[in-house]
């Protein structure tokens, strides 16, 4: 038996202090019998509580300062999006790794590159995107553009703000599958979290694939367009 579990006790009652059996405030006619019912395994001891219920029942401090799930509740959606600050500046793009990927090709679309340059502060990524850029430059032998790439990825990608996902984030996915399923349409998992992620934050996808983004009502902007 572990050192403190005895009896059907934890270490926390078997210490607990005895003046709760016998200070002010309890009942009269406790007696030394009473004490020793409670000392059989498994009675916790307790002081003798009020019966009365309060007409408004206490929060902690915590529970006080949380917004009520009403607050953030929209007709529109399950959460109201809130907009995500830098500086603060609020951001205004979640990239696609189509997008942000674009400036290591052989022969990158200017046009994108030039967005990117521009936008640069308004831009944010979803840990997906970080992971998918991420995976594409471990599957490349070690050599000379790995090496180059990696550099890019720490002092660029992995520079941008990031956005995690959160409740808020998994209850908007959820209803956004269930949206589309009753419509009779279907949305790649991947692609279906960035879209939850720019919902919840009101976020415009910047991506070269238009069509799934339009479907699941996410604004979209098409850099490749130019």
């Amino acid at each position: 038996m572990p050192v403190w579990l005895c009896q059907g006790k934890t270490l926390s009652y078997l210490d607990e202090d005895t003046r709760i059996l016998e200070g002010a405030g309890r009942p009269a006619g406790r007696t030394a019998r009473a004490r020793s019912d409670r000392d059989r395994p498994g009675v916790r001891h307790r002081a003798h509580r009020s019966r009365s219920v309060s007409a408004r029942p206490t929060r902690s401090p915590a529970e006080s300062g949380r917004r009520r799930l009403a607050s953030v509740v929209s007709r529109k959606g399950l959460l109201r999006p809130h907009r995500v600050r830098v500086d603060g500046q609020p951001l205004k793009y979640l990239v696609d790794a189509n997008v942000l990927s674009e400036p290591t090709r052989a022969r990158p679309d200017q046009s994108v590159v030039e967005w990117l340059a521009q936008h640069e502060r308004d831009l944010a990524v979803d840990p997906i995107i970080l992971g998918e850029v991420r995976f594409g430059i471990l599957l490349l032998p070690r050599g000379a553009r790995r090496s180059r790439l990696e550099r890019w990825f720490a002092e660029g990608v992995g520079r941008l703000q990031c956005l995690p996902w959160g409740a808020d984030t998994g209850l908007r996915w959820a209803e956004l599958l269930a949206e589309l399923r009753s419509r009779g349409r279907a949305m790649p998992v991947k692609d279906s979290l960035i879209a939850a992620t720019a919902l919840v934050h009101g976020l415009v996808v910047a991506t070269r694939n238009r069509a799934d983004f339009e479907r699941a009502g996410v604004e979209v902007s098409d850099p490749f367009a130019g």
